[in-house]
């Protein structure tokens, strides 16, 4: 009986994770969620990256951007270098998350009058979403909130303003957070009657 060699070729397939980001977040390398399966010690290997599946690879890794929300795909492979064994590739998803402002209404009230505020979320789509609660600030330019709504100080007559933003909780743990809708509180003066007789006709 004729001996058969049969030579099995490949490389074993990169290690890989997905991963999530808030919108505009500064993103790790690709490198970093995809990386060299040692598998054999005796043997070197190499990456090739590419944004399109079942596409040809190469050693330029993709620049991921955090700059619009949505899911995108991106490849990797491994080879031992110097010859043509190749892995499958390996999908690695990158998910960007975007919160939207909500709305919220101007509150007109009188001088001793409580008032509450409220807001309302606004979602549009898997990517731009909101399910973390609101966030108050004290004033626009503030970067910390609380989960609690301010109670309005409506001891005096005037006009004051409100912040609220929306806010997403990624499976990492990370927290994003949205634009900040302002709602205006007018306190109108209430004037005590003028003492002395009032007629009635």
């Amino acid at each position: 009986m004729k001996e058969v060699q049969v030579s099995i070729l490949g490389a074993p397939a990169p290690k890989v994770r997905d991963t999530v980001y808030c919108l505009n977040d500064v993103p790790v390398a690709l490198d970093k969620l995809g990386t060299i399966n040692q598998a054999d010690a005796s043997k070197s290997y190499e990456l090739l990256w590419t944004t399109t599946k079942g596409a040809a690879g190469t050693a330029n890794v993709p620049i991921v951007s955090t700059a619009t929300p949505g899911r995108t795909p991106y490849y990797v492979s491994q080879r031992e270098v110097g010859t043509t064994n190749e892995s499958s590739q390996m999908e690695i998803i990158i998910d960007v998350y975007e919160v939207l402002m909500p709305t919220a209404q101007d509150i007109e009230t009188c001088k001793d009058v409580p008032v509450s505020l409220s807001a309302t979320a606004v979602t549009n789509g898997t990517h731009k979403v909101a399910d973390a609660g609101f966030v108050w600030y004290a004033d626009d330019a503030a970067t910390q909130g609380t989960p609690t709504a301010p109670t309005p100080n409506v001891s005096a007559a005037g006009s004051t303003s409100y912040f609220v933003g929306q806010s997403y909780k990624l499976s990492s743990g990370q927290v994003c957070t949205g634009p900040k809708a302002e709602i205006v509180v007018k306190v109108n003066d209430t004037d005590a009657p003028a003492s002395g007789m009032v007629q009635f006709v």
